[in-house]
């Protein structure tokens, strides 16, 4: 066993070097679409009607903090500029995520363990940072009674038109580092959305405020050397968005700093790569990817699920 934990952390500066995480609103390859310049023809398939923001943005004081969220805002247009792609095409890969996306297997496996950690339905549910608002979706599908939360227009605009005839769901355009207010919820879900907050300490408190007593916090995002990757600098250079490294022991502290009496970390079994187990060879193997995801979770701080208790 110590010889297959030393292979596991030789892994590690792969891991390391190249682990960006699974980044909810940024578009890693866009199969399948033509790169063109947009055109006075390309029109949005998203007909976008004047939404009121809930939260003020009174507190974007720093110009570099409000220089990233307007770039989270105008995400949808800067993608399409940066990659040349159309608007009309940005939004059909969106609203056909997970599916489409070449992590699907990831989004997916990662959905079915928020399931298995999340109260059981009908539960009350925050979704945060929900960009097209699939997570949104499929947890109404499952009976969850959501309130989906996003800082762009264009994003809320988009979830309606994902979610069309759900009628356990609601959306609203909200900074909600600054205030949530929409009454007590079971539980909430930040999917890889923390590490994009200015102020994540803020954002812990506000949702913690939102629970009930006993109420859960699942949280998703990308551990250490994540803001370091190659994949992360090329993001921060051409979209201006705030991408953050969100490890298990910075979370649990802030999260006990908030108030959250337990917190609770597993392993990302979307993480665990998968071997032909019907060999002795096979299984051997498998053991190593085993030893390998508890030393990317607990030695080097990569992505793992947490849970913050009320």
């Amino acid at each position: 066993m110590h010889k297959v934990k030393k292979r596991a952390m030789m892994a590690l500066h792969h891991a390391l070097e190249g682990y960006g995480g699974s980044c909810k609103q940024f578009v890693p390859a866009l199969p399948g679409l033509t790169t063109h310049t947009e055109s006075a023809a390309s029109r949005s398939i998203i007909h976008s009607q004047k939404t009121t923001t809930v939260c003020s943005n009174n507190d974007m004081q720093d110009p570099e903090t409000s220089k990233s969220k307007l770039n989270e805002i105008n995400y949808i247009e800067n993608l399409s500029r940066v990659r040349g792609i159309s608007r009309i095409e940005v939004e059909r890969y969106l609203l056909n995520k997970p599916f489409i996306d070449p992590f699907r297997s990831r989004y997916m496996m990662d959905l079915g363990q928020i399931m298995k950690l999340l109260p059981k339905p009908p539960a009350r549910l925050l979704d945060l940072g929900i960009g097209s608002g699939w997570t949104s979706k499929y947890l109404s599908l499952a009976g969850y009674k959501v309130v989906g939360l996003d800082i762009a227009d264009s994003m809320i605009d988009m979830a309606k038109a994902n979610c069309d005839g759900l009628e356990n769901i609601d959306f609203h355009v909200c900074d909600f580092e600054i205030e949530i207010d929409f009454g007590l919820f079971d539980c909430s879900l930040i999917y890889d959305a923390l590490h994009h907050a200015t102020n994540e300490a803020h954002l812990l408190k506000n949702v913690y405020a939102s629970l009930k007593p006993g109420g859960y916090l699942i949280t998703i995002e990308p551990g250490r050397g994540h803001s370091q990757s190659e994949h992360t600098r090329e993001v921060v250079r051409d979209f201006g968005v705030t991408e953050k490294e969100m490890e298990f022991s910075l979370q649990e502290r802030l999260m006990r700093e908030t108030g959250f009496s337990v917190v609770c970390q597993y392993y990302r079994l979307s993480e665990l790569a998968l071997e032909d187990v019907s060999s002795e060879g096979g299984r051997n193997r498998q053991i190593e990817q085993f030893a390998n995801l508890f030393a990317y979770t607990l030695e080097a701080g990569l992505s793992s699920i947490v849970v913050g208790i009320k």
